[in-house]
Protein backbone atom coordinates (compact mmCIF):
# COMPACT_ATOMS: atom_id res chain seq x y z
CA UNK A 1 0.00 0.00 0.00
CA UNK A 2 1.13 3.26 -0.89
CA UNK A 3 2.15 5.45 1.83
CA UNK A 4 -0.57 8.09 0.61
CA UNK A 5 -3.35 5.70 0.79
CA UNK A 6 -2.29 4.35 4.08
CA UNK A 7 -2.54 7.95 5.71
CA UNK A 8 -5.42 8.84 3.79
CA UNK A 9 -7.20 5.60 5.34
CA UNK A 10 -5.91 6.35 8.73
CA UNK A 11 -7.11 9.46 8.98
CA UNK A 12 -11.03 8.31 8.12
CA UNK A 13 -10.99 5.31 10.93
CA UNK A 14 -9.07 8.28 14.13
CA UNK A 15 -11.12 11.27 12.05
CA UNK A 16 -14.61 9.79 11.10
CA UNK A 17 -17.26 7.92 12.40
CA UNK A 18 -14.71 6.27 15.07
CA UNK A 19 -14.01 9.46 16.36
CA UNK A 20 -17.94 10.47 16.25
CA UNK A 21 -18.85 7.37 18.43
CA UNK A 22 -15.86 7.03 20.63
CA UNK A 23 -15.49 10.92 21.43
CA UNK A 24 -11.82 12.80 20.54
CA UNK A 25 -8.39 10.50 22.30
CA UNK A 26 -7.38 12.78 24.57
CA UNK A 27 -10.70 11.65 26.09
CA UNK A 28 -10.89 7.77 24.92
CA UNK A 29 -6.97 7.47 25.54
CA UNK A 30 -7.29 9.50 29.52
CA UNK A 31 -10.11 6.85 30.22
CA UNK A 32 -7.99 3.99 29.23
CA UNK A 33 -4.67 5.68 31.17
CA UNK A 34 -6.77 5.73 34.30
CA UNK A 35 -7.78 2.24 34.16
CA UNK A 36 -4.81 0.99 33.40
CA UNK A 37 -3.26 2.71 36.04
CA UNK A 38 -5.25 1.28 38.46
CA UNK A 39 -4.89 -1.99 37.45
CA UNK A 40 -0.80 -1.42 37.61
CA UNK A 41 -0.85 0.55 40.36
CA UNK A 42 1.64 2.83 38.07
CA UNK A 43 0.87 5.74 36.84
CA UNK A 44 -0.03 6.47 33.20
CA UNK A 45 -0.86 9.34 31.15
CA UNK A 46 -3.23 9.73 28.02
CA UNK A 47 -0.01 9.91 25.67
CA UNK A 48 1.49 6.90 26.79
CA UNK A 49 -1.17 4.89 26.35
CA UNK A 50 -1.17 5.65 22.58
CA UNK A 51 2.50 4.51 22.42
CA UNK A 52 1.80 1.39 24.47
CA UNK A 53 -1.03 1.15 21.65
CA UNK A 54 1.95 1.65 18.80
CA UNK A 55 3.50 -1.40 20.34
CA UNK A 56 1.27 -3.61 20.72
CA UNK A 57 0.48 -2.92 16.71
CA UNK A 58 4.21 -3.30 16.47
CA UNK A 59 4.38 -6.68 18.16
CA UNK A 60 1.67 -7.90 16.26
CA UNK A 61 3.27 -6.68 12.97
CA UNK A 62 6.17 -8.97 14.12
CA UNK A 63 4.67 -12.02 14.61
CA UNK A 64 1.85 -11.98 11.76
CA UNK A 65 2.17 -14.79 9.44
CA UNK A 66 0.42 -12.87 6.46
CA UNK A 67 1.62 -9.76 5.40
CA UNK A 68 -1.11 -7.29 5.83
CA UNK A 69 -1.37 -2.99 6.29
CA UNK A 70 -4.12 -3.18 9.15
CA UNK A 71 -1.15 -2.91 11.73
CA UNK A 72 0.08 -0.78 9.52
CA UNK A 73 -2.89 1.66 9.18
CA UNK A 74 -3.39 1.32 12.60
CA UNK A 75 0.30 2.44 14.21
CA UNK A 76 0.09 5.51 11.71
CA UNK A 77 -3.75 6.57 13.37
CA UNK A 78 -2.27 5.67 17.15
CA UNK A 79 0.96 7.96 16.25
CA UNK A 80 -1.58 10.73 14.74
CA UNK A 81 -4.09 10.57 18.48
CA UNK A 82 -0.53 10.65 20.57
CA UNK A 83 0.40 13.42 18.30
CA UNK A 84 -2.45 15.62 19.39
CA UNK A 85 -2.16 14.58 22.60
CA UNK A 86 1.02 15.36 23.11
CA UNK A 87 0.94 18.56 21.53
CA UNK A 88 -2.27 19.88 22.60
CA UNK A 89 -3.16 21.10 19.46
CA UNK A 90 -6.39 19.76 17.80
CA UNK A 91 -7.81 19.97 14.63
CA UNK A 92 -9.69 23.35 15.47
CA UNK A 93 -6.55 24.88 16.32
CA UNK A 94 -4.59 23.30 13.65
CA UNK A 95 -7.49 25.46 11.37
CA UNK A 96 -7.02 28.71 13.30
CA UNK A 97 -3.63 29.17 13.02
CA UNK A 98 -3.80 28.42 9.14
CA UNK A 99 -6.13 31.34 9.23
CA UNK A 100 -4.04 33.22 11.07
CA UNK A 101 -0.79 32.57 8.75
CA UNK A 102 -3.17 33.26 6.10
CA UNK A 103 -4.45 36.90 7.61
CA UNK A 104 -0.79 37.77 7.91
CA UNK A 105 0.35 36.92 4.66
CA UNK A 106 -2.47 39.01 3.43
CA UNK A 107 -0.91 42.04 5.22
CA UNK A 108 2.06 41.26 3.45
CA UNK A 109 1.30 40.99 0.31
CA UNK A 110 -0.87 44.59 1.13
CA UNK A 111 2.20 46.13 2.65
CA UNK A 112 4.19 45.26 -0.10
CA UNK A 113 1.73 46.61 -3.06
CA UNK A 114 1.51 49.45 -0.82
CA UNK A 115 4.97 50.53 -0.99
CA UNK A 116 5.06 49.09 -4.49
CA UNK A 117 2.63 52.68 -5.41
CA UNK A 118 5.00 54.64 -3.19
CA UNK A 119 7.80 53.37 -5.87
CA UNK A 120 5.65 53.84 -8.78
CA UNK A 121 4.87 57.48 -7.74
CA UNK A 122 7.99 58.78 -6.98
CA UNK A 123 9.14 57.35 -10.29
CA UNK A 124 6.20 59.15 -11.79
CA UNK A 125 7.19 62.62 -10.41
CA UNK A 126 10.83 61.93 -11.21
CA UNK A 127 9.97 61.24 -15.01
CA UNK A 128 7.38 64.27 -14.83
CA UNK A 129 10.67 66.68 -13.72
CA UNK A 130 12.75 65.42 -16.55
CA UNK A 131 10.09 65.77 -18.81
CA UNK A 132 10.06 69.36 -17.38
CA UNK A 133 13.80 70.07 -17.93
CA UNK A 134 13.94 68.30 -21.26
CA UNK A 135 11.13 71.02 -22.53
CA UNK A 136 13.34 73.62 -21.07
CA UNK A 137 16.32 72.65 -22.52
CA UNK A 138 14.67 71.92 -25.84
CA UNK A 139 13.13 75.67 -25.55
CA UNK A 140 17.05 76.98 -25.76
CA UNK A 141 17.47 75.44 -29.31
CA UNK A 142 17.84 78.17 -32.55
CA UNK A 143 14.43 78.49 -34.36
CA UNK A 144 14.44 77.03 -37.88
CA UNK A 145 14.79 80.45 -39.57
CA UNK A 146 17.79 81.04 -37.40
CA UNK A 147 19.12 77.73 -38.51
CA UNK A 148 18.44 78.16 -41.81
CA UNK A 149 19.58 81.66 -42.01
CA UNK A 150 22.96 80.39 -40.30
CA UNK A 151 23.48 77.95 -42.80
CA UNK A 152 22.87 80.23 -45.57
CA UNK A 153 26.02 82.51 -44.49
CA UNK A 154 27.87 79.50 -44.26
CA UNK A 155 27.30 78.52 -48.24
CA UNK A 156 27.79 82.00 -48.83
CA UNK A 157 31.13 82.44 -47.20
CA UNK A 158 30.43 84.79 -45.15
CA UNK A 159 33.28 85.54 -41.92
CA UNK A 160 31.69 85.69 -38.58
CA UNK A 161 31.18 88.95 -37.36
CA UNK A 162 29.98 89.48 -33.47
CA UNK A 163 27.74 92.67 -35.01
CA UNK A 164 25.94 90.94 -37.69
CA UNK A 165 25.48 87.39 -36.70
CA UNK A 166 24.92 85.99 -33.91
CA UNK A 167 28.32 83.97 -32.56
CA UNK A 168 29.50 80.29 -33.78
CA UNK A 169 30.19 78.84 -30.17
CA UNK A 170 32.42 75.49 -31.30
CA UNK A 171 33.01 75.70 -34.89
CA UNK A 172 36.40 75.91 -36.45
CA UNK A 173 37.71 78.81 -37.99
CA UNK A 174 40.87 79.96 -39.90
CA UNK A 175 43.46 82.05 -39.42
CA UNK A 176 41.49 84.45 -40.93
CA UNK A 177 38.08 83.99 -38.88
CA UNK A 178 36.05 82.57 -42.16
CA UNK A 179 34.41 79.12 -41.39
CA UNK A 180 35.78 76.73 -44.01
CA UNK A 181 33.33 75.08 -45.81
CA UNK A 182 34.26 71.00 -45.37
CA UNK A 183 35.17 71.78 -41.73
CA UNK A 184 31.95 73.07 -40.72
CA UNK A 185 30.75 70.10 -42.51
CA UNK A 186 32.59 67.56 -40.28
CA UNK A 187 31.57 69.56 -37.63
CA UNK A 188 27.89 69.23 -38.40
CA UNK A 189 28.58 65.23 -38.81
CA UNK A 190 30.19 64.94 -35.53
CA UNK A 191 28.20 62.75 -33.30
CA UNK A 192 28.32 62.50 -29.08
CA UNK A 193 30.28 59.03 -28.22
CA UNK A 194 30.69 59.51 -24.36
CA UNK A 195 26.97 59.13 -23.83
CA UNK A 196 27.87 58.62 -19.84
CA UNK A 197 29.66 62.08 -20.18
CA UNK A 198 26.12 63.41 -21.59
CA UNK A 199 24.05 62.32 -19.02
CA UNK A 200 26.16 63.84 -15.98
CA UNK A 201 26.45 67.04 -18.09
CA UNK A 202 22.55 67.22 -18.24
CA UNK A 203 22.10 65.57 -14.57
CA UNK A 204 24.34 68.75 -13.47
CA UNK A 205 22.19 71.18 -15.15
CA UNK A 206 24.48 72.29 -18.23
CA UNK A 207 22.64 73.72 -21.07
CA UNK A 208 21.97 73.08 -24.68
CA UNK A 209 24.64 75.38 -25.85
CA UNK A 210 26.86 74.62 -23.18
CA UNK A 211 27.15 70.86 -23.80
CA UNK A 212 27.71 71.61 -27.47
CA UNK A 213 30.98 73.42 -27.09
CA UNK A 214 31.77 70.77 -24.34
CA UNK A 215 31.62 68.17 -27.20
CA UNK A 216 32.55 70.55 -30.05
CA UNK A 217 29.43 69.33 -31.52
CA UNK A 218 26.00 70.78 -32.97
CA UNK A 219 22.65 71.77 -30.38
CA UNK A 220 20.80 70.23 -32.88
CA UNK A 221 23.39 66.60 -32.59
CA UNK A 222 22.75 67.02 -28.63
CA UNK A 223 19.22 67.16 -28.83
CA UNK A 224 18.90 64.33 -31.20
CA UNK A 225 21.50 62.51 -29.02
CA UNK A 226 19.35 63.53 -25.42
CA UNK A 227 16.03 62.35 -27.28
CA UNK A 228 17.57 59.34 -28.28
CA UNK A 229 18.23 58.80 -24.51
CA UNK A 230 14.93 58.93 -23.39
Amino acid sequence: MRRKVLLKKAAAIVCGERDEQYGGPEDTFGQIAMLWSDWLEVPIGAEDVAVLMILMKTARVKTSRYKSSDSWVDIAGYAACGSEIALGESDEQEETAEKGGDRQELAEVIAEREELKEKLKALTEEYSNLSAEYAHLKAKIPKEEEQDEEEADVVAGIADNPKQKKKRRGRPKDTDGAVVDKAEERYRSRKIDDLGKLKALIEAGWSVEKIAEEFTVTEETVVSTMESLM
